[in-house]
């Protein structure tokens, strides 16, 4: 092995071991890759759609549950692995932009061992046909998480948008399976999925994987200098009636099932525009439980 895919491999395992995935997608680009940087490889944007103007309830999915984030944490990571299952979870943990370089067998028995659970799976989710892979379709099937870390939302919704995979997700959920995800991972779960304010490829908003329905996710939720600035939050929710916003602010998660929510971590804020027109934001601290709003316009 060559002392860069050495080095590689061996970060790659403490990022995952420390569910550290902003690290993995810098390792492998050679330097800080930002997660909203425009994409960096050939797509097939014919699988890119608009996403369609909300209608209907604002929910998370019917059984399973996700759990999302600006950034992971141990607790939010402990978190997730319960929800999987604790010691008999079977995980398979999406790892964008890495080269398959050294023992990838033997690197997922590391990560299993370490977080104590029975099984972890890496799925180098590289392009459209890495979506249709049998045995990543077949590990799905038989896992009860799948974790997808930051990174492009436009290259995860071009590669996963009607594919095999996304139909294997959505039976995971079925099957009352959790779905986690970091940053543009968390983004993409949504019907709904908008650029950040100031993003390199801002336009029209995408239609996502669609397991929280009329519900906007915005990470890295904070000042004017951050991702999602509450300003313009507020301002795409007053643009798109019907739509609600979750803001996680870096430090946070939420865990969405049906329409009940319940807060890691930090707390975070529900936007939505009430029934008199006016956009309210609701604050819930950590620990909190709460319902996604019915009397939305």
């Amino acid at each position: 092995m060559r002392g860069r895919e050495a080095i590689c491999l061996v970060l790659i395992v403490f990022s995952i071991l420390t569910l550290n995935t902003s690290l993995i997608v810098a390792t492998v680009a050679g330097g800080a890759a930002e997660a909203w940087e425009p994409a960096t490889r050939p797509t097939n944007r014919g699988k890119l759609k608009l996403a369609a103007p909300p209608s209907g309830a604002v929910t998370g999915p019917d059984r399973g549950a996700l759990l999302l984030c600006s950034v992971s944490s141990p607790e939010i990571r402990g978190k997730f692995l319960k929800l999987a299952g604790g010691s008999e979870a079977k995980i398979v943990m999406v790892v964008n932009h890495v080269p398959d370089t050294g023992d990838p067998a033997d690197a997922e028995r590391r990560v299993a061992r370490t977080w104590g659970v029975a099984k972890v799976t890496f799925w180098w989710l590289t392009d459209r046909q890495s979506a249709e892979d049998k045995v990543i379709l077949g590990a799905i099937r038989d896992a009860s998480g799948l974790w997808i870390p930051g990174g492009r939302p436009p290259e995860y919704l071009d590669a996963l948008i009607d594919s095999s995979a996304h139909r294997e997700l959505t039976a995971l959920l079925s099957r009352g399976g959790v779905i986690g995800g970091e940053s543009a991972g968390a983004v993409v779960q949504s019907t709904f999925v908008a650029p950040p304010s100031g993003a390199p490829y801002a336009g029209p908003a995408l239609e996502g994987l669609g397991f929280a329905r009329n519900l906007a996710i915005f990470p890295h939720f904070g000042g004017a200098s951050a991702k999602f600035p509450p300003q313009f939050c507020q301002r795409l929710i007053a643009e798109h009636q019907g739509l609600a916003g979750l803001a996680l602010p870096d430090g946070s998660a939420v865990i969405v099932r049906g329409k009940s929510v319940e807060v890691v971590g930090k707390g975070v804020e529900l936007i939505w525009r009430a029934m008199d027109g006016n956009i309210t934001t609701t604050t819930y601290v950590s620990a909190s439980h709460f319902t996604l709003p019915e009397d939305i316009k």
